[in-house]
């Protein structure tokens, strides 16, 4: 395919010609390594802060369940203190120490 004399070959040709100046004489190319390099640090940035929020969020989840945990297990000491009530009695439904004298 043959390029005709018109504007867009003409403006191609000099772009063309431009670049090939650019990289035989490294104009633009040291553009092109900073912006390079800001990309890769910029994804390595990412990748540690993304890290670093799974590991708060595990953080955040393994004292959650420590915390139910120690509650269910103080509870269950609470219950277990307990005397045992025959059947024709109740057990009381608040503790002892919450109840409040009339």
């Amino acid at each position: 395919m043959s390029c005709y004399p018109s504007f867009i070959c003409v403006l191609g040709r000099s772009m063309a010609n431009r670049f090939r100046f650019a990289v035989k004489n490294s104009f633009g190319i040291t553009l092109m390594e900073t912006v390079l390099a800001l990309a890769m640090f910029s994804s390595a940035g990412t990748a540690v802060l993304l890290g670093v929020r799974a590991a708060h969020t595990s953080s955040d989840r393994v004292n959650a369940n420590a915390i139910a945990e120690n509650l269910a297990r103080n509870q269950m000491e609470y219950v277990f203190s307990l005397d045992l009530v025959s059947a024709p009695g109740n057990y009381a439904s608040t503790p002892p120490w919450l109840m409040t004298q009339g």
